[in-house]
């Protein structure tokens, strides 16, 4: 069987094909999340049977209410079932050890739900690196809390629309200590500082064990690896994949 596998983030909506039978996660299309043309349920429709995509049901995490509706008429389009994680799948909540898990992000859900299925993970943490930078505690193989912090974008967009004298130039990952001119100190502080950040708070908490996933996690692989921490960026759909066995 083929599903065809949503997240729908802030910032992207990500889909990608599950094969069953040959244990294979495909990636498809990633369009921007407020991309106007990509939120229209017949222009989705018209890509998959354009490019003869074929799937057998449809599974989504979304942390967008907007995107619902597109998404209910796009599989009415597809002439296929949908299944929602937050609504349609049964979440044990004796595992969230939380105030309310009907308040917890369905992302949160999907990635813990992914680390125990393919990590059976049992005292650590799950960052996930998006829009904003996520840390999810798990002890005892429980969800016992979160760490939310600004995304690295986020936090870079917000430093350079507030200062107009930054916003003509390309920011990126640094491969330098530390800067000898503007750009290069925003390059270090904005990108390399934002993951020893979260990786000082992970040895703040006293965790040997960490997955790191998200956009953003990509740009770190090298030195996740090189920490013993494990990089993941799909462990979203690993929580998916989960549910609709």
């Amino acid at each position: 069987m083929k599903t065809l596998l949503i997240d729908i983030g802030n910032t992207t909506a990500d889909f990608r094909i599950w094969d069953s039978k040959l244990k294979i996660l495909e990636k498809i299309i990633r369009p921007e999340t407020k991309d106007m043309e990509w939120r229209r349920s017949k222009i989705l429709s018209k890509y998959f049977t354009e490019n003869n995509i074929e799937f057998d049901q449809i599974a989504y995490v979304s942390v967008v209410p907007e995107w619902n509706d597109i998404l209910r008429a796009f599989a009415i389009n597809m002439k296929t079932n949908i299944f929602n994680l937050r609504s349609d799948f049964k979440i044990d909540k004796e595992l969230f050890e939380i105030d309310d898990i009907n308040k917890l992000g369905a992302d949160f859900i999907s990635n813990f739900y992914g680390a125990l299925a393919k990590y059976d993970i049992k005292s650590g943490v799950v960052i996930s690196m998006g829009t904003a930078s996520t840390l999810a505690i798990v002890e005892n193989s429980k969800f016992k809390g979160a760490i939310i912090c600004p995304g690295l974008k986020s936090s870079l967009n917000c430093l350079i629309s507030s200062a107009v004298l930054l916003q003509n130039n390309t920011y990126e990952k640094s491969n330098k200590t530390y800067g000898k001119n503007t750009v290069d100190a925003i390059n270090f502080g904005a990108y390399n500082a934002h993951y020893l950040m979260l990786s000082s708070i992970i040895r703040e908490l006293k965790f040997d064990f960490a997955i790191f996933t998200g956009g953003n996690s990509v740009f770190f692989k090298e030195e996740i690896q090189k920490d013993n921490f494990i990089f993941d960026e799909q462990l979203i759909f690993e929580g998916l994949i989960r549910f609709i066995k």
